[in-house]
């Protein structure tokens, strides 16, 4: 919840968490060094066969470092066991190191979803074929 709350504008509730964490035990990853919590990521088979990065987020001091790309990486293979063929995330317009990361691991923008977030902020969907 730490890293959640310095990593988001619109930090997720802890019972929102709890909420995912019940539906989805076995696609809430966590990233840790020397036994601390470094990083998290949620990657599951949606209904329509698709796969869903619901969210991602890698404590400030442990940026740059692959984190992020090696659970990614880790989500996707996952999606690729299970017969997914193409994975969806969404991310604010606003935050250019977020699109920056996803294109450079091969996402693509498709569309923008206007008023996506709760304070009005718009997303990109993006997608990647796997």
């Amino acid at each position: 919840m730490q890293i959640e709350k310095v990593s988001f504008p619109e930090p997720w509730p802890e019972v929102y968490f709890k909420k995912l964490y019940k539906e989805h035990p076995n696609d809430f990853l966590v990233a840790d060094f020397a036994g601390k919590v470094v990083g998290y990521i949620l990657g599951y088979v949606k209904s329509n066969k698709s796969g869903s990065i619901k969210t991602l987020a890698v404590d400030s001091n442990y940026r740059r470092r692959g984190i992020g790309k090696e659970l990614v990486n880790f989500i996707i293979q996952r999606l690729k066991e299970k017969s997914v063929k193409e994975v969806f995330l969404h991310t604010r317009t606003k935050n250019r190191t977020a699109s920056s990361f996803y294109k450079r691991l091969g996402f693509r923008i498709i569309k923008i979803v206007k008023k996506y977030y709760g304070n009005g902020d718009d997303a990109y969907l993006m997608t990647k074929k796997i």
